[in-house]
């Protein structure tokens, strides 16, 4: 891709790493990062998003094969003191559950301990500015409130930047038009 104000290059790529098994996953974050190396110049920004099914504590030799090219965007914005609470991003509930049909506070709230970080925003060579979850819901025509998927969504906003000068827009915008 490139941005339209500086011309600058950067690659987005959007993957989905196995789940089966340890040694799947590891094989699936090995091919991820060999496709990186092999096109993605020294030189170029990059960002990895999806659901990688592995995070430092679950699956960690996936995640920390991701590690070897990338950082990740949530331990770049914690790092810099931008985080506002501890983020997770599994489970949020099945697709189509009914946030009320999850049975009582006391049992919504033990499912909660029980999180993982599997969804990623891996970058190289940007600036992390923010992070957080998407914990939003809609109500359908049964007026319950739903989750839309099994996992919350994660948002970040990046910027590239060509010496020392942000030259990118947030990625949060109100145009019609993409910044891209």
């Amino acid at each position: 891709m490139k941005e339209k104000i500086s011309g600058e290059q950067f690659w987005f790529a959007i993957t989905h790493l196995d789940l089966d098994t340890v040694e799947h996953n590891l094989n699936t974050a090995s091919a991820a990062v060999k496709w990186a190396e092999e096109h993605i110049a020294h030189n170029e920004a990059s960002i990895l998003v999806g659901d990688m099914n592995c995070s430092s504590g679950i699956r960690a030799a996936g995640y920390n094969t991701m590690k070897k090219y990338w950082s990740d965007s949530y331990e770049t914005a914690m790092d810099a003191g931008i985080l506002d609470m501890e983020y997770v991003t599994y489970p949020a509930t099945c697709p189509g559950d009914s946030k009320i049909g999850m049975g009582t506070e006391v049992e919504w709230t033990a499912m909660m301990e029980e999180r993982w970080r599997f969804d990623h925003i891996f970058t190289d060579k940007l600036k992390v500015s923010s992070y957080t979850n998407v914990f939003d819901f809609y109500t359908a025509g049964d007026g319950l409130e739903y989750w839309p998927s099994d996992h919350f969504p994660i948002t970040a906003t990046i910027s590239l930047q060509s010496d020392g000068l942000l030259v990118a827009p947030s990625l949060e915008h109100d145009s019609d038009e993409t910044p891209w």
